[in-house]
């Protein structure tokens, strides 16, 4: 992925991007058949990466650190290092996915209960054009946009074990 100009806040680097061009890093990564990996830190992943030096490397080998806070972005105005924006991974996972589906890629999303996971899907279905692409990209073995969700503090080890294997690294 693009390397973006970055914001330190407590020494995480974010970056200083919006919504609609993490999207487009995403989708020309995607279309070089490049992979990486995302990480969305609010206030308590600040709060947890400052007091533990093991969460450090989780943050910091993601290829795109964006602010899922406001409290993120209001820090960066007082430190005089805007942020443009909050990117919400709650809203990136639609927008991303309308990407793909722009794309014809299909999308994983791994995280959460059954039932999420049904709904989830269910609303990708309802507001996907491409309903077929999709489906039938469900064979794939690595679809181009896998999406794993849960809280950094569980295993962050495991998370970056599985974005390397997710990554065919």
């Amino acid at each position: 992925m693009d390397v973006r100009e970055r914001v330190s806040l407590m020494g995480m680097q974010i970056d200083r991007v919006t919504e609609i061009q993490a999207v487009d890093t995403i989708g020309r990564s995607m279309a070089e058949g490049q992979g990486g990996w995302v990480i969305t830190p609010n206030l308590e992943h600040l709060r947890q990466f400052s007091k533990q030096k093991s969460l450090r490397p989780f943050f910091e080998t993601a290829d795109l650190v964006l602010a899922d806070g406001m409290p993120l972005v209001w820090a960066s105005r007082l430190a005089g290092t805007p942020l443009p924006a909050r990117v919400a991974g709650s809203d990136l996972i639609w927008s991303l996915s309308c990407e793909a589906g722009r794309r014809g890629a299909s999308i994983f999303v791994l995280g959460g209960t059954r039932e999420a996971g049904w709904e989830a899907a269910r609303k990708f279905y309802a507001t996907s054009t491409n309903t077929q692409g999709a489906v039938e990209a469900l064979a794939k073995p690595r679809p181009p946009v896998q999406v794993a969700t849960a809280p950094v503090e569980n295993r962050p080890a495991w998370w970056q074990r599985l974005a390397r294997w997710l990554l065919g690294s």
